[in-house]
């Protein structure tokens, strides 16, 4: 999860009371429409939605997610993830970094050969939930089980971006770029230990409903005032945010019926976050009253 620290909009500043992240989108006439932001971790770590989410989720008619969680979309995003036949990641990665990869790998217990095919923007995806890998292995990421929820309800559900959209994005930086980018995820979990784990301080800071907290996680793990780190922003955050409020907004005008976005919890903050950008539409975007507690937490965690 990387995000920029940029200065909160009042919307996000009053939003860090705590409680699940969902706002309600007012619509003078029409149902209500939500924004929850999410985090691309396990359920089995993050917890069941709370009851606040599950029920705004259920009574809405349109789930809407960053791209389409299906069967086709998720083997699409497969496909682009990996290498070209012949190529491999050790030949888009520096010597010494590939043996770092390696040997990160091994300390799991992971074979770096199962990971050999990725393209470095891929392995990005695949470092930030080492910790996690065992939970992923028996439930789905929070995003996926909302979509799976609302397909089981008959909800129509759609991505306010397609998976080529979403891919582009990262594909827009270089392979020397892409390669500092894992030689930072690397930094991170190689790290000493001094308190709990990065990944843990998240889903901490994730259950607590603190988007501060988030904001802070994130700019611990790429310098913003870097070329590449503002690259990352304008690339994974900025552009994106843009091309997902004008589609959420024409969802929100067209639309009779209630809707429920879910996007990753960086999405939302800032003055470039979905939040202050529906807010400039004229939207009132009022966070949910912390009367419902995450979740309790998963035994062990």
């Amino acid at each position: 999860m990387l995000l920029a620290a940029a200065s909160a909009a009042p919307p996000v500043r009053a939003a860090e009371d705590g409680g699940p992240l969902l706002w309600r989108i007012e619509r003078p006439g029409r149902p209500p429409a939500w924004l929850f932001g999410t985090v691309h971790l396990p359920v089995a770590v993050v917890g069941t939605p709370p009851r606040a989410v599950r029920a705004a989720l259920d009574e809405s008619a349109v789930v809407l997610t960053e791209i389409p969680l299906d069967g086709a979309s998720q083997a699409d995003l497969l496909m682009r993830a990996v290498q070209p036949p012949g190529r491999s990641l050790a030949d888009d990665l520096p010597p010494e970094l590939w043996s770092r990869v390696e040997t990160t790998l091994a300390a799991r217990g992971l074979p770096a050969a199962a990971f050999a095919r990725f393209r470095p923007w891929a392995l990005l995806g695949q470092l930030a939930t080492l910790e996690w890998i065992d939970e992923a292995a028996r439930s789905p990421a929070l995003d996926q089980w909302i979509w799976n929820r609302a397909t089981a309800a008959g909800r129509e559900v759609a991505g306010l971006e397609t998976v080529a959209e979403q891919v582009a994005a990262f594909e827009g930086f270089d392979t020397a770029e892409q390669a500092e980018l894992v030689r930072l995820a690397l930094d991170q979990l190689e790290a000493p230990a001094d308190g709990p784990s990065p990944g843990r301080r998240l889903v901490a800071a994730y259950r607590a409903g603190r988007l501060d907290a988030l904001l802070a996680l994130f700019e611990a793990e790429v310098d913003l005032a870097t070329p590449l780190g503002r690259k990352f922003r304008d690339r994974l955050l900025d552009r994106r945010n843009a091309r997902m409020d004008s589609r959420i907004a024409a969802w929100l005008e067209r639309s009779e019926r209630g809707i429920f976005v879910a996007v990753g919890a960086m999405h939302l903050a800032g003055d470039g976050g979905l939040i202050a950008r529906l807010g400039r539409r004229g939207y009132r975007v009022v966070r949910e009253a912390a009367t419902a507690a995450a979740a309790p937490a998963p035994a062990g965690r």
